[in-house]
């Protein structure tokens, strides 16, 4: 498959847009329903630890209860809990997602055009030559009619001016 200007740039605009939706939709959105998903940047926020996520659930007076969530991350060495920014790890976790969204299109893409058959296209008419055109067939029609016919083609560069004027001297010479 040839690959041209066009292609090359819906395929950019397409890994753009999947690293965009892998941030938004999948990083913050279904990661705010189900936060475990976002365990993924931890390489890359918590190098050294264990990244956690964790829920506190308080009550400060009667009938009122704080629930209080945020990602930790417990160093291994020093057993030091730092809290970790949502940002860095959605942005991280994001993009690994957008480049899994990115996959998926490729192979939707891939799978569509193996299974749209292949354009046909009619066959080209062959080129036009005067010397290969016969008006044998044309006899019963009136000179004038030919060289309308023939000023036609040379008007539509059909014919060249030297084609023109050698079919046009065979018409009068029929005369």
């Amino acid at each position: 498959m040839k690959l041209n200007n066009t292609i090359i740039f819906q395929g950019i605009m397409v890994l753009v847009w999947s690293i965009f939706m892998g941030v938004t939709a999948i990083s913050i959105g279904v990661g705010a329903a189900f936060p475990p998903l976002n365990i993924i940047a931890k390489p890359f926020v918590c190098p050294n630890g264990q990244m956690i996520y964790n829920t506190d659930t308080f009550s400060t007076a009667p009938g009122t209860t704080y629930t209080e969530i945020g990602w930790y991350c417990v160093d291994s060495r020093s057993e030091t809990k730092q809290t970790l920014d949502i940002f860095p790890m959605v942005l991280y976790s994001g993009f690994f997602y957008g480049l899994l969204v990115f996959a998926a299109a490729l192979v939707i893409w891939y799978r569509g055009t193996l299974s749209k058959p292949a354009k046909s296209f009619p066959k080209p008419m062959p080129a036009y030559r005067a010397e290969n055109y016969s008006y044998e067939s044309e006899r019963s029609g009136s000179s004038v009619e030919r060289m309308n016919e023939l000023k036609a083609l040379r008007d539509s560069n059909s014919i060249t001016e030297a084609e023109y004027q050698k079919k046009r001297a065979e018409i009068l010479k029929d005369l």
